[in-house]
């Protein structure tokens, strides 16, 4: 299976860029190494995950379920969900605190509409695994992902 993924860099003036990385079929070896981060704590637990999935919803209350439960079914569980809730008109707000409610491994951050790409800096702002990857909330994963 075939996904995206991405690459933090810093650019001439320091500031985090993200590029992405060509079309890959291993993920493990394509995924980009973060510094450690100090002082992790997620809902009680004091271990860092080995993945932050970093997923900004606008507007997509239909397809969010689907997304969400693929990530969730994986075999892989040590991972962290950041939803980034983009100031969205429907129930994806509601939708995304359900979620968090029922799994640890899930936070939610509620903003206002700044656009996707403001979504995802949030949710790198958030980011405690040692990798990254981004996930559309329209898409969703194939079991064994």
């Amino acid at each position: 299976m075939c996904v995206p993924l991405w690459r933090l860099n810093r650019n001439s003036k320091g500031r985090l860029a993200i590029t992405p990385l060509p079309i890959v079929y291993a993920i493990e070896r394509h995924f980009h190494l973060l510094p450690e981060k100090e002082n992790y704590h997620q809902k009680g637990d004091s271990m860092t995950p080995t993945i932050s999935v970093i997923v900004p919803v606008y507007n997509v209350e239909r397809y969010l379920p689907r997304c969400i439960d693929s990530i969730l079914s994986q075999t892989f569980t040590d991972f962290q969900l950041i939803l980034i809730d983009d100031g969205s008109p429907d129930a994806c707000g509601r939708i995304c605190d359900e979620y968090a409610a029922r799994d640890p491994r899930i936070g939610v951050i509620h903003q206002e509409n700044a656009g996707v790409g403001s979504a995802r800096n949030a949710g790198l702002d958030a980011a405690v695994g040692k990798y990254i990857y981004f996930i559309d909330p329209d898409d969703s994963l194939e079991p064994n992902a």
